[in-house]
């Protein structure tokens, strides 16, 4: 345990009325002071243990020297717990100063040193921080498997501080995995156990951790209101490195509100912050913010630099999570260049990693950033699929900043697909949560978007309306790039309308944008420029100071070991005289025996000479035996040459049969490529004279008068109607193989459809068709889907009953199948034939007007779909057939 004497004293501290920077400064005072009248070595021991901790989060370097001391002084006396927790506190430098092996290191030592002993925060505390070293190398199942093991040494009665920290590191580990809820709760445990120990910095870097998975959650307000109690609370403490994140913290939030300036000014904030204590870390995490915020001003140059800046830190210090979003990042400036290749190329990187680490967020980010290069490379379908999957993702996680993207995303695969009642609803949606969660920037595109596409449909009051909308954010946040979009709209929406006037006024304002620095929102734009070049100043001293650290700390090094080799020589001389001392008295002893030892010899040789020659006895007989093994070994070797030449013989005629079977097979293959082929192009070729026959007859029958002649053409017309139905239905039947594209439809439409192309057919037989009124939509494969639908609703037509006829048609739907059954109440299949009605041109009955390849084509088109088809019947009281497929598929 801790010394009597440091606990009273830090109890006392902890009762003073002072405000606790002032406390914190004398704590580290009144420490030293103890620290230098103290002769008991555990207690020294503890004081500096105690003294590193606090310095930390100050100065490192001052934190270091006393964690070594503390460490030298445990060792020399044997203390364990003592230099347990020194070696737990010297790993903890490195690891802020992002050098994780040596973490790694130490901390494995402070684990073996109490191995197999029980100390009340040893190994528990190592637990933790060795949970928080792979939490940022991105391992997040290692961090949680040393959690779960610290988890089972805590005190179970009472709660203290290590069970705060047990609590807020599980809190943020779940962060990083995007479990938000059950950061919260866990957050808020530990928020309240610091409030009830009174341990204000503790206490202020957890509201901006409960800060920080609000924002994850783009719940912009409940973040500022945490961000607003931890800046309150370290006003009055001295805490560089929380103080430092929360100014990141707070520079992304206003930056993913589009609040550029506010942005610029925290992360100005952190790099003062960073010039007066490098947690090298931390600057990684910097790097990678102003990457992000110059590309966001389109000075993609500049934020190239920094994001690969930050690339090389974030793989230095193995943190995966953190380089799949700057690669992610990357792709989007790639995107921004219409380079979609390149981007596409950084998207899979990122995703490679995200998907190692199990990040479900960086996944969703990854899956849009690619989505996005497939659109603007019209892979519409492809497009759509990552958009989906991201939706997916962002909904279950409650990422609403990310929801909004997608779902705009979608919007403009649905605008180039021309489909512009689904945009207008997906741009809505999106509306409607960046007005939720005040994304500005998301806001201005989204108006944009709907500006432009009123005025694709005409509607330009309201394509006016949005565009307005999206001109004042845009001048307001403010986004040069949107306003250039915005003003090419305006244009767009002016040439329509052929108002020549308003059209070039706005050309004119957008050459003057794009040329000059004087337009609407220059004067934003030049605060800015100034502010990012302090920014830029202000990194390059950071990058500078660092450096000279490094040449500092090499050069500490190089001294270090220069005494360390000293030190060796004084050892090395020291023993060598030792050595030689005792080399002196063994040589008197061994002159001594010496006389002895001849005689001992000469006993001993005669018994060598005896031993010898039973040995040269020996050996002849083992040369003897050794012929005989060779004769054997001769013997096998002709049987294992006569049997490698049979093996031989039977692989190459193995190889030979080999040959033929796969000569034969590809003859097979391309035999049966060419009849495909040749099946499919013939029944396409077939139909086009089929098509002159019916021009023929229409006009034939235009120009004769000839009641018989007329008759005659119209049996014509039937039969040629009959065939081209036949052929129609072996064009199907090739389609079936070569139509395999997947895309979201609604069922309802699709039977509509299928209802109208026999609309000639119903309206001759008076049948009344009932159909749900429910609407539902699948992601399957539509032309083989209708194929089913169309075959089956002209098989229900043809077998309606004659007098009353009536087909039904309902369908039900889960979240993996849709089942849709069609029954009419015509004449019925005889039990007989039930057995072949899906048998090529099989027809039920004589009476039958089909070609027998309706039934057929539909069972190849539903095992194409991976569903099954099933049917009942009745004789004179009607049949029902139900298909079921799967929802979503690719076949």
């Amino acid at each position: 345990m801790r010394s009597t004497l440091t606990l009273y004293l830090l109890c006392f501290l902890a009762f003073l009325n002072v405000s606790p920077s002032y406390s914190q400064s004398y704590q580290i005072d009144s420490l030293k002071s103890v620290l230098i009248n103290n002769e008991n070595e555990i207690e020294c021991a503890d004081l500096n243990y105690t003294l590193a901790e606090q310095l930390y989060k100050h100065n490192l370097d001052s934190g270091y020297w006393y964690a070594q001391e503390a460490l030298r002084i445990s060792e020399k006396i044997g203390y364990v717990r003592g230099e347990a927790q020194a070696l737990t506190s010297v790993g903890t430098y490195f690891y802020y100063i992002g050098e994780f092996k040596s973490t790694y290191q130490y901390y494995q030592k402070s684990l073996k040193t109490v191995s197999g002993k029980d100390f009340e925060e040893y190994p528990l505390k190592t637990y933790i921080r060795l949970s928080i070293l792979y939490r940022t190398k991105s391992d997040f199942d290692t961090a949680a498997y040393f959690l779960e093991k610290a988890l089972h040494l805590l005190p179970k009665n009472a709660h203290n501080e290590l069970h705060a920290s047990y609590y807020a590191s599980l809190g943020i580990l779940e962060n990083h995995r995007s479990e938000n809820k059950n950061a919260l709760l866990h957050l808020k445990k530990s928020l309240r156990i610091r409030i009830e120990l009174a341990d204000t910095s503790s206490i202020a870097d957890t509201w901006r951790n409960i800060g920080v998975t609000f924002m994850n959650q783009s719940a912009y307000d409940s973040a500022a209101y945490y961000y607003s109690k931890a800046t309150l609370l370290l006003e009055s403490i001295e805490n560089p490195e929380v103080t430092m994140l929360l100014h990141l913290n707070k520079g992304e939030m206003y930056f993913a509100k589009g609040e550029i300036n506010k942005a610029i000014e925290n992360y100005n904030f952190a790099l003062d912050l960073l010039q007066a204590d490098t947690y090298r870390k931390y600057y990684s995490k910097l790097l990678y913010d102003l990457g992000e915020l110059y590309s966001n001003q389109n000075d993609y140059k500049v934020g190239f630099n920094y994001l690969f800046q930050a690339v090389s830190e974030f793989e230095k210090l193995e943190n995966k999570q953190d380089l799949a979003r700057t690669y992610s990042t990357i792709g989007w400036n790639y995107i921004f260049q219409e380079n979609y290749n390149k981007a596409t190329e950084y998207g899979e990187r990122s995703l490679k990693l995200v998907l190692e680490i199990g990040d479900s967020a960086g996944i969703s980010k990854s899956q849009n950033l690619i989505g996005f290069a497939l659109l603007k490379t019209r892979k519409y379908t492809k497009a759509l699929n990552c958009f989906e999957s991201a939706l997916t993702i962002r909904r279950q996680l409650g990422l609403r900043w990310g929801e909004t993207y997608t779902i705009y995303n979608k919007a403009l695969v649905y605008y180039e697909l021309e489909q512009y009642d689904t945009a207008f609803d997906l741009l809505y949606e999106a509306l409607a949560l960046a007005k939720e969660i005040n994304n500005k920037s998301a806001y201005v595109y989204i108006n944009n978007q709907l500006g432009l596409l009123y005025a694709k449909t005409k509607e330009y009051a309201l394509a006016e309306r949005y565009l307005q909308d999206a001109q004042i954010v845009a001048k307001e946040v403010p986004l040069a790039s949107e306003l250039l979009t915005n003003y090419k709209n305006y244009i767009a929406l002016f040439e329509a309308r052929k108002d020549t006037r308003n059209s070039l006024a706005y050309y004119r304002l957008y050459t003057s944008l794009k040329d000059s620095a004087d337009h609407d929102i220059s004067s934003g734009r030049i605060a800015n420029a100034d502010a990012l070049f302090q920014v830029q100043k202000k990194t390059a001293e950071l990058q500078t100071k660092i450096e000279e650290n490094l040449v500092q700390k090499e050069k500490i090094g190089e001294q270090t070991e220069l005494i360390q080799v000293q030190k060796r020589i004084l050892i090395i001389v020291s023993i060598s005289l030792f050595l030689l001392t005792t080399l002196l008295a063994a040589i008197v002893r061994l002159l001594l025996s010496r006389s002895r030892a001849k005689e001992k010899l000469r006993i001993q040789n005669l018994d060598i000479q005896e031993q010898k020659e039973e040995i040269q006895t020996q050996s002849e007989e083992l040369v003897e035996a050794n012929q005989h093994l060779e004769t054997l070994i001769e013997t096998l070797s002709e049987k294992n040459a006569e049997i490698e030449a049979q093996s031989d013989l039977l692989s190459t005629t193995n190889n030979n049969l080999e040959m033929q079977v796969a000569d034969r097979t590809t003859k097979l293959s391309a035999a049966y490529s060419e009849l495909e082929t040749f099946f499919y192009k013939a029944s396409h070729d077939f139909r086009r004279p089929l098509t002159t026959y019916f021009g023929l007859v229409e006009v034939a029958k235009s120009i004769l008068k000839d009641k018989q002649a007329l008759e005659l053409f119209e049996k014509v017309r039937l039969t040629t109607m009959g065939l081209d139905k036949m052929i129609f239905k072996l064009q199907s039947i090739g389609n079936i193989d070569y139509k395999n594209e997947s895309i979201h439809f609604s069922i309802s439409n699709l039977i509509s459809d299928c209802i109208h192309s026999n609309k000639k057919l119903i309206a001759a037989k008076g049948i009344n068709i009932l159909t749900p009124d429910e609407t539902i939509s699948i992601y399957n494969n539509y032309s083989l889907f209708k194929i089913v639908i169309f075959n089956l609703i002209e098989n229900a037509l043809l077998f309606s009953h004659p007098s009353k006829p009536q087909i039904q048609i309902h369908w039900t739907t889960t979240e993996k199948e849709v089942s849709i059954a069609i029954e009419d109440n015509g004449s019925g299949i005889l039990e007989s034939v039930q057995p072949r009605i899906f048998d090529m041109f099989f027809r039920g009955n004589e009476a039958s007007q089909g070609n027998g390849l309706g039934l057929y084509v539909t069972k190849r088109a539903i095992d194409k779909l991976e569903g099954n088809i099933t049917f009942t019947s009745t004789v004179n009281k009607g049949s029902t057939f139900k298909i079921t497929v799967p929802t979503s598929t690719n076949p």
